[in-house]
Formats: structure tokens, sequence, C-alpha cells
């Protein structure tokens, strides 16, 4: 929590039937009182990866679990390696909360997306987005967002090209109750394995999708990544932009730009977790960037980690004036792989350093264990 002048840990949650191989916390969101947290590797009926969702209500004392959502199904292949992976991607916004479990289907790994509501304290089912263009393997619900009557969804491998990706927008009919397809948005520039849609953000009538898998024309290297903006147009969503790293044409290979992304207003953040050699500030590879930026201008503040190889950027938030930044992979005194997270406040047109706790700090760790605190 913020107290005026720094961060403080307020709490630290586990979950009430943790068990090892969970990934709890895997995937998170929090609005106003309500706090969700994805546990894609939970085991359930003997099944590895089918997953579990916890729901928290903050009181006087702190948040406490009120409801844990699992599966309807997380056996369906008990022999086959992935199950589901329910609440490997959430987005919560009003009393609806949107679980991606993007291995579901049983062999064929389309995947799923499943939306529950909530009414007097409960929370139930409402309904299972679907999609008749889906194929095997497309990872459909591996990110999701939701916002302003609307709910974004990425299939990584959706077929476009070859395994693009594409983004599928659902808009809520206040008459019917439901969520229907509104579009499939697709990159303009597909050249194969962008893995459009692995990050999303959706608020009013912007969307912005990560694409970590997009090669660069110049060179045709992989893993150089992009980002790109859509807006709503009239009734139809149209690209109006593309972001790129900025050195991508002189070091393309694998910096992942656009694993993740956050939106607010008319600020990008767009992180790029495995950019290296760009940077003075040690040997180490994958140090990572977050790049800001705005929609209807071109300044790019480029944000930077204080030790190496930590893969800054795999995760982004923006409220207000605040940017926070994950480097899950930030080695601390005896701590491999201990993970921090970064805290920057809006200067004017600057965003400045103001503070960084790491998996030591937050106490999530002692020492010698891979917390990778910031992951999400």
């Amino acid at each position: 929590n913020w107290d005026g002048n720094s961060w403080l840990q307020s709490q630290k949650i586990i979950a009430s039937n943790a068990a090892t191989d969970d990934e709890f916390g895997a995937a998170i969101d929090l609005k106003d009182d309500t706090l969700v947290v994805g546990a894609p590797g939970s085991v359930l009926d003997a099944q590895p990866d089918s997953g579990q969702v916890y729901i928290y209500s903050r009181t006087e004392s702190g948040f406490v679990e009120t409801t844990r959502l699992e599966p309807n199904n997380p056996a369906v292949f008990p022999s086959y390696p992935y199950s589901n992976r329910f609440g490997d991607a959430l987005a919560l916004d009003q009393g609806t909360l949107v679980v991606g479990a993007p291995a579901s289907s049983g062999t064929s790994l389309e995947g799923e997306v499943l939306v529950y509501e909530e009414a007097e304290s409960s929370w139930s089912l409402l309904q299972k987005l679907t999609n008749n263009i889906l194929n095997a393997e497309d990872l459909f619900g591996r990110a999701v967002s939701i916002a302003d009557g609307r709910i974004a969804v990425g299939a990584l491998y959706n077929t476009v090209g070859i395994d693009a990706g594409t983004v599928h927008v659902y808009l809520y009919d206040d008459g019917a109750g439901l969520w229907n397809p509104e579009q499939r948005l697709t990159a303009s520039d597909t050249l194969g394995f962008e893995e459009f849609g692995f990050s999303l953000d959706i608020e009013g009538e912007t969307i912005v999708a990560g694409a970590p898998g997009a090669r660069t024309a110049e060179t045709q290297a992989a893993q150089a990544g992009s980002s790109y903006v859509f807006q709503l147009d009239n009734g139809t969503w149209l690209q109006k932009q593309k972001r790129s790293y900025p050195e991508a044409t002189t070091s393309p290979v694998e910096i992942e730009f656009g694993a993740a992304v956050a939106l607010h207003q008319d600020t990008l953040v767009i992180g790029a977790p495995r950019a290296s050699g760009l940077l003075e500030i040690g040997s180490a590879t994958e140090h990572g960037i977050a790049l800001v930026t705005r929609i209807d201008s071109d300044p790019r503040i480029k944000l930077t980690p204080l030790d190496p190889g930590g893969r800054f950027g795999s995760a982004v938030a923006m409220s207000g004036d605040t940017i926070v930044v994950g480097a899950p992979y930030e080695d601390q005194t005896g701590c491999t792989e201990c993970g921090a997270v970064y805290f920057y406040v809006r200067s004017g047109t600057a965003w400045d350093f103001h503070t960084r706790i790491t998996g030591l700090d937050a106490g999530v760790v002692s020492t010698g264990i891979y917390a990778r605190f910031g992951n999400t």
C-alpha cells in the first residue's frame, strides 16, 4: 500500500490449499475491494495443470478468501501433459471475472475462456466464450482483458498465415445479458509465429496487443517483437499503430518486445524482457527494458533496471501517474532469480524511478529460492 511516501507491504497471501507446482500468482487482478489470483498448475482429480482461481475480499484486517473456482473438466485426458491451465489469465471489472484456460479442450489445446458474474457475494458461471474459427493448439485464452463492456481474448496460434495469432473481441449485450463476438483482430504485417495476442490491454475504444514473436522486416530475425494499437472507428476495430523496439534493426534477436503491455488513457507501456547487449549495466544477457510512449505521438522513454539479467519488463502495469515493472529473474545477494518490482512516477513529461522492491524485501523468500517475484 502507498502511505504517501513509500510502498509498504500490508499482507502476504498464500493459497488455503497450497501444493507444490500450483503456480499460485501466475495471474492476478485487483479491482476495488476484490482480488483474484490464478493457480493454473493446480492438480485436480489427479490431473496436473487443471488450475484454480482464488477470490479474496478486502476486510479491515486484510484480504480474506471468499471463493475458489475450478474448471468443470479437470481430467478429460489424464494421459496428456496439459489439462486446462484454468486461471492462466485473469481480468476483473465491476463484478465480472474473465478466466483464461488456454490448454483446455483435451489434446487439441484450442483453449477456452469462462466468464463469471458476482451476485450477492457469490460468483457463478455466466458464459463460456466460443468462436467457430478456433483450431487445435490455438491457446485461446492465453491473455484476456476486460473494460467498458468489452472483452479481448488472445489466441496465440490461431491461423492467419502460419500460427500468427489473433485477438477476439466480445461485446456485452445488455438485453440478453450475454457476451457476443464482435470482431477478430489480426496484425497488418503477418509473417508467421508472431504470437499476436500474447499480451493485451483494453480501455474505452482502444486495444493494445503484444506480439513478442514478431520478426523484423529488415532482418527476418525471430522474436524481435512488436505491439499493435487498434481503435474503434465507426463500429469497426482498425489498426492505427504499430510499435517496434527502437534498436530492432541493429539488434533484433529475441528481444520479445510486446511480451507485456499496459494502457492508460493515451499512455502505453511495453515490456521487452529479453533485450540484451544494449544496456551498459553488465555482461549478463536478458536485462530487459520497458518503453513508455503515447498513442497520439511518438515520444519514447526507455525505462531500464538497476541490475542486469533480470528480464525487466516481463510484467508491466500502469495506474494514474505510476508505472510498475517486474523483473522476475533479477538476482539478489544469496538469492538466485529472487525477482524485483520497480516503481516509476510521472514528473511532467518524464518518468522518474521511485522505488525497487525485491523478493527479499517483500519477505517472499529467504535465500537461494527461485521466487521470481514480479513475474505478474
